[in-house]
């Protein structure tokens, strides 16, 4: 036989997994306690005595009475819907509906379908066929008579010779352009054209060169002895003189002095401003803000999200 345990105790399987045996109760599994008792969330002692408490007197004294009013008008609103809209005006529009409204609609759905609709469409019918059909041949043959075989016929004997006399000058002055044309170009190209590419292949072509070799003898020659003799090693010794007297210095207060202070003021900034903002907002920025979400939960009875 399993011996069994010692009475007010829990078997150690029990006690681990929360499960019992047959017949038995089942033991919910407790959580571990936290080891800083549970306090890890409260706000500290004052903040609870100058803030939360007197925030949960506020909500107990003004906003739980108002919230009980608020929820009687709610229930008596309810009340007056459910008595005046449910029992008493939704079945008197419902039977309105059922016995006024569709036979109603339905005489008059009957009523357009047998007897408005064919009316129209007869009288439309007639309407097209005695009347508008005829005026419509008559006004066709009008404007055939009167616009249409005029017009034809005067287009047939004025305009058309007409255009075609017109076409014929054009054509004529059109030839008599071109002939012009070609002749001014024959004449510019004769008188200025060929003497002017003659005088550029003779006379400017030559020119530009002798004034080219004259230029490279009297500025490009002088002008490059000038940058390789004198200009690049002047350059090269002033760069000499500018690192020696400028760059190394400068390189050297940077390394040795800038570098050091600006470390040493960094670490007087950590100690002065960065470690003080820090502990500001671990020790009392975090446990107000606490405080705040607490006194809205209080004042607003929902529940704050976790931050």
């Amino acid at each position: 036989m399993t011996p069994q345990a010692a009475p007010g105790r829990v078997p150690a399987r029990q006690a681990t997994t929360g499960r019992s045996g047959p017949g038995e109760r089942p033991v919910a599994s407790r959580p571990a306690a936290r080891p800083d008792g549970g306090q890890a969330n409260q706000p500290p002692w004052p903040v609870r005595m100058l803030v939360v408490w007197p925030a949960r007197a506020v909500a107990f004294v003004v906003i739980l009475p108002l919230r009980l009013v608020y929820e009687l008008v709610r229930l008596v609103a309810r009340g007056l819907r459910v008595l005046l809209w449910d029992w008493c005006a939704r079945p008197v529009l419902r039977a309105l509906w059922r016995w006024v409204l569709c036979p109603f609609g339905r005489a008059l759905a009957w009523l357009w379908t047998r007897v408005c609709r064919p009316a129209i469409a007869w009288s439309l019918r007639a309407l097209w066929r005695w009347l508008l059909a005829p005026v419509g041949r008559v006004l066709v043959a009008v404007i055939e008579y009167l616009l249409v075989r005029p017009m034809l016929w005067l287009n047939r004997v004025l305009l058309r010779p007409f255009w075609r006399a017109l076409g014929a000058i054009a054509r004529g002055l059109g030839w008599a352009v071109v002939q012009v044309l070609r002749g001014a170009v024959t004449a510019v190209r004769l008188l200025v054209v060929v003497p002017i590419a003659w005088l550029w292949r003779n006379a400017v072509i030559p020119a530009a060169r002798g004034v080219g070799v004259v230029l490279r003898l009297l500025v490009v020659v002088p002008v490059a002895w000038a940058w390789r003799m004198v200009v690049v090693p002047v350059g090269r010794g002033v760069g000499v003189v500018l690192r020696l007297l400028v760059v190394v210095p400068i390189a050297w207060a940077w390394r040795m002095v800038v570098v050091p202070v600006g470390r040493g003021i960094g670490a007087v900034l950590g100690v002065l401003i960065v470690r003080p903002t820090r502990w500001f907002h671990r020790a009392v920025w975090l446990p107000v803000r606490r405080a705040g979400s607490e006194v809205t939960r209080v004042l607003t009875g929902r529940p704050t999200r976790a931050r």
